[in-house]
């Protein structure tokens, strides 16, 4: 899990960051059902720090358009903005938080079950495309 910030921001030049520290900062996350929002209130408790979200949203292209329009900062994985990273529209700094460093992204097939063609062809899409997959591979 990274802060993601746009080029220009302090944190950007930064080599990692603390919760601590993104407390400083306006924060957009995602809202509370998703796992990337429940790793992030974990860190949170584990360090004692509430970080009050200026913006939630269900939506990463609406917490992109807050990094990316200079609003301030979000927490998401790498993975989840590959083509911004690529394109040098926002900066990924590493979270010095031992819950959002070991995070990994899984991909889970109930055992037995035949897939659809559908759904066969998007897990190997995902095991083929999405770099997170075929770093743990």
């Amino acid at each position: 899990m990274h802060a993601i910030v746009a080029p220009g921001h302090p944190l950007s030049r930064m080599a990692h960051t603390s919760l601590q520290q993104l407390s400083e900062w306006p924060v957009a996350l995602l809202q509370g059902v998703y796992g990337i929002r429940q790793l992030v209130e974990y860190a949170e408790h584990a360090e004692k720090i509430r970080l009050s979200p200026a913006l939630t949203s269900n939506l990463i292209s609406v917490l992109m358009g807050f990094v990316t329009s200079g609003q301030g900062v979000t927490l998401l994985p790498q993975c989840a903005v590959t083509t911004e990273l690529q394109q040098g529209r926002v900066v990924a700094v590493p979270i010095n938080n031992p819950a959002l460093l070991s995070a990994d992204v899984q991909l889970i097939t109930r055992a037995g079950r035949q897939l659809s063609p559908a759904a066969n062809r998007f897990l190997q899409y995902c095991m083929q495309g999405m770099q997170a997959f075929q770093e743990a591979a």
